[in-house]
């Protein structure tokens, strides 16, 4: 299941990070209501969680019910609810662990109307309790993101963006650092702060490894637009060419071939002396 990780889908990990989140290994048929949950099929493996005893399968119910169509202010009450109940029996186990991320994700983005600071005050409690684990990592980056953006308590962009910035401090997951580098970096160019601050931390998220061919598209794209804004032609033209490279057939192909053709020439090295 490790190995398989991270060949998945974005959209698949969360399902496959809970998956694992488990003290033994699942019953055959728990894995395969997981493996089609990450397919997109929620109504059938909802059923066979809702009938089946056991912690993972209120997990497996809750994530199926915050899923099936249409979405119901009484389905994810009810999801909140297996949620604590599966967080309660041990909220620093794995299961533990991956229910209260679960259940922050439904203040922040189920609910029918967003309760952005008590989304916050439970990423943050996780963050505190939950170590290295990816979830508590993942913590880390949605906090930042209600920090930047819906509740921006700080007075200026600067202080919003410090602030982001030191809840990424001590990050160790690889998935967990390349989303928050890429984070941090949008949003300086967002709030339009020094070009030079916002391509340190997306040269960062390239680092740590863009794998989606769309986001990594937009990075490239991007890390040459500010490289040339700074007058780095060297930079620029290799982020313009790496794009090329990837996405010979990309929407932005032209564009980007215009702008390696308007970069001023590398300079000559002078001969070795003989």
């Amino acid at each position: 299941m490790t190995a398989r990780l991270s060949q998945l889908p974005r959209s698949w990990r969360v399902f496959a990070l809970l998956a694992l989140a488990c003290n033994h290994a699942p019953a055959a048929d728990l894995a395969a209501q997981w493996q089609r949950m990450g397919a997109y099929d929620y109504a059938g493996p909802n059923q066979v969680f809702a009938r089946t005893e056991g912690r993972e399968s209120r997990l497996g119910e809750a994530v199926s019910l915050l899923n099936l169509q249409p979405r119901t202010a009484r389905n994810i009450d009810r999801a909140a609810v297996l949620l604590d109940e599966v967080a309660g029996v041990d909220p620093g186990d794995e299961l533990g662990i991956s229910a209260r991320y679960l259940r922050a994700r439904i203040e922040e983005v189920h609910r029918p109307e967003a309760q952005p600071a008590e989304a916050a005050r439970r990423y943050l409690e996780l963050i505190r309790t939950g170590g290295a684990h990816p979830f508590a990592q993942q913590a880390a980056v949605r906090l930042s993101l209600l920090k930047l953006y819906p509740l921006a308590e700080a007075a200026t962009p600067s202080e919003r963006v410090a602030a982001a910035v030191a809840l990424g401090v001590g990050l160790t997951d690889p998935s967990a650092i390349r989303d928050h580098a890429l984070l941090v970096g949008q949003a300086c160019l967002y709030y339009q702060l020094p070009l030079a601050l916002a391509q340190r931390h997306l040269e960062c998220a390239l680092a740590a490894g863009v794998l989606n061919p769309s986001i990594r598209a937009d990075l490239l794209v991007t890390l040459g637009e500010v490289a040339r804004e700074l007058g780095d032609a060297s930079r620029a033209e290799r982020a313009y060419r790496a794009y090329l490279k990837e996405n010979p057939q990309g929407d932005r192909t032209s564009a980007v071939k215009r702008r390696l053709a308007e970069l001023p020439a590398s300079p000559v090295a002078p001969p070795s002396p003989p």
